[in-house]
Formats: C-alpha cells, sequence, structure tokens
C-alpha cells in the first residue's frame, strides 16, 4: 500500500492499514498466516534487506509504517528473538536515526540470526545496510503518536523493558507417539523441518503444542506433516482399540475411527448478518474468527477455540458458499 496521504493509492481509502499482508482476489488483510501482530504484516513487506530496498522504501511510506511497526515490536520478545526488530532498525535508519539504529542493531544477540525469522538476516548484512542510509533533511519525531479515541486502552504497557522470556517451548508428539515420529518432526516442510515450523508457531504465537500441530500438519504440511496432526482421524491395529459395527454386509470387524481427543474446534454457521459482511472471499466454505486476537481472520479449516487465555481466536463462525441465503 501507497502512503496515506499519496494521490497514488493502491487500495480505496476505507482501507486504512499500511501494508496488506494477505491479498486475494476481493479481498485485502492486514495479518499473515502466522499471525497479526502489526510488525508481521509490515515485516514481510521490507524482506530482504538488500541495496534495492532503497528504491523499494519510499520515505513517506517508511514513515507511515515505523510507529506502528515498533509499537507492536518493542514490548514483545519475540519479536527480537525471531528476527523482526532487525527490520525495524532498518526503518530507524531510514528515518533518519541511522547511528541510534546502529547501536540497536549492535546488541541484537547472536542467535538471534539463526532463528526462523532471522535467518535471511546477517549482522554484517544489517550494519551495513544502516550506515549506508541517505542523510534525512527531517528526521522522523520518534516520538509515539498519541492513539485515537477508541483504541486509547490498548493494553500496551508503558515500558518498552520486557521482562526476560520465558523458556522456548519445544514440541514432543503432538500426544500421536505412533504417528508423530521423529522421522515425520524431522521431514522438510518447505524448508524448514516440520518440529522447527510448530516450534515457532508454539513460541511466536503462544499457541499450544496441539494447536500449533494441527496448524502445521492438518492446514499448512500435510503431505510432510500430516503423522502429526491431532485433528486426523487414525485407525489401529490394536485389538483393545477396535469395535465390531454391525453395518458391515461383509460380516467382518471392521476398525472404527479413534478421534483424537482435542480441545472443541467447532465453529457453528455464521449469522446472516455476519455473512452479508463477506469478511472472507467468495467461494468455497471457511472458518471466521468473531473475537479474538485474530479476529475477521479467515481459515480453511476451523479455529482451536479452547478455555486457555492464549488461544489466537475465541469464537468462530462457518461461512459457506450459501450463507446467509434467505432460503
Amino acid at each position: 500500500s501507497r502512503s496515506s496521504d499519496s494521490p497514488n493509492r493502491i487500495y480505496p481509502a476505507q482501507y486504512t492499514p499500511p501494508s496488506v499482508g494477505m491479498l486475494w482476489s476481493l479481498m485485502a488483510q492486514f495479518q499473515t498466516w502466522f499471525g497479526n501482530a502489526p510488525f508481521l504484516p509490515i515485516g514481510i513487506q521490507l524482506l530482504p534487506i538488500t541495496a534495492v530496498s532503497e528504491r523499494r522504501d519510499a520515505f513517506d511510506w517508511v514513515k507511515d509504517v515505523y510507529h506502528p511497526f515498533d509499537e507492536s515490536c518493542s514490548p514483545n520478545p519475540m519479536c527480537e528473538e525471531q528476527g523482526w526488530s532487525i527490520l525495524g532498525y532498518c526503518l530507524l535508519a531510514e528515518v533518519g536515526h541511522a547511528d541510534l539504529a546502529f547501536q540497536k542493531a549492535l546488541k541484537v544477540p547472536h542467535d538471534v540470526f539463526d532463528s526462523a525469522g532471522g535467518d535471511g538476516h546477517s549482522m554484517t548484512n544489517t550494519l551495513w545496510y544502516i550506515s549506508t542510509r541517505p542523510k534525512v533533511d527531517t528526521p522522523l519525531d520518534l516520538t509515539p503518536p498519541k492513539p485515537k479515541p477508541d483504541t486509547a486502552d490498548n493494553g500496551v504497557p508503558d515500558a518498552v523493558h520486557p521482562v526476560k522470556p520465558a523458556p522456548l517451548k519445544h514440541v514432543t508428539d503432538c500426544g500421536l507417539n505412533a504417528t508423530c515420529t521423529w522421522e515425520v518432526l524431522d521431514a522438510n516442510a518447505g524448508g524448514f523441518k516440520c518440529r522447527d515450523r510448530i516450534d515457532w508457531i508454539m513460541n511466536h504465537m503462544s499457541k499450544t503444542e496441539a494447536e500449533a500441530c494441527h496448524q502445521v500438519a492438518g492446514i499448512e504440511y500435510r503431505a510432510s506433516c500430516g503423522g502429526c496432526d491431532p485433528l486426523a482421524s487414525t485407525t489401529t491395529t490394536d485389538s483393545a482399540d477396535t469395535t465390531t459395527t454391525s453395518d458391515d454386509s461383509s460380516g467382518k470387524n471392521t476398525t472404527a475411527p479413534i478421534a483424537v481427543e482435542f480441545p472443541n474446534s467447532k465453529c457453528p454457521p455464521c449469522s446472516t448478518d455476519v455473512c452479508n459482511k463477506n469478511k472472507c472471499p467468495l467461494g468455497g466454505t471457511w472458518f471466521l474468527c468473531t473475537d479474538g486476537a485474530a479476529t475477521d481472520g479467515c481459515s480453511p479449516a476451523p479455529w482451536i477455540v479452547t478455555d486457555a487465555t492464549t488461544t489466537v481466536c475465541d469464537t468462530c463462525c462457518k461461512l459457506t458458499s450459501h450463507c446467509g441465503d434467505s432460503n
């Protein structure tokens, strides 16, 4: 998206965010598949940091995105742990504060450059980019703008010095010790191991192991990680887990699928009012998050709704192609 006051805006004025994280045929969303914190949809527009970034990042646009990025990144330990803060320091240099950005970049822990979000960067490249930014005649005022009245109570603490983050979580077997083996967890899933993607979601999005396993193995990488999807029905040859059904006309014993115990993920049909708001792309079946951190997010699989305080979506509903029809 171009800057907010640009005469050549790409998207209608009704779309107010400074960038688009997910672009559908008839829809634009300020979020990503892996989270909706502002530093994520802004950050993915800034990758990679190379010499050509100077031509890509128009100064007016950089001024628009710096504060939303910094305000969501600074209080969130995961922003640094997963490498996203590196992009923020590059933005800081672009808006006229290269010296400050250089000092901040020097404090980035070296292991960040091996993380899922930071392994495309290097300390050398980061410092080179920051130190070679063109001089800005009028640097951006770093004082955060006052929030709008309806967003003043946004829950972000005044201090930007978060407490030491909790230890990183690691996947065990997704509750499926028979199918979610080390071999499956080490399988290639788009350039990363299944286990690395699950770990990243648990730590970056504060999801439970079961939720993260379902997102990776049940939604994103079924072919390579499918053995670790807790929502998939499984069968077993263990006689203790089999049942005989009378519906089988052959008279043979039939093994009934065993449903894996998992938090309730059912999303009831959306109300007519919700259907008519066209929150998700047309066609097919979608699951709309109606309350929680991922509000208005669309998923091809049901959102996993639990009573836990860390779930991404608290309530959801199901949208279909005939959703809202009066007949």
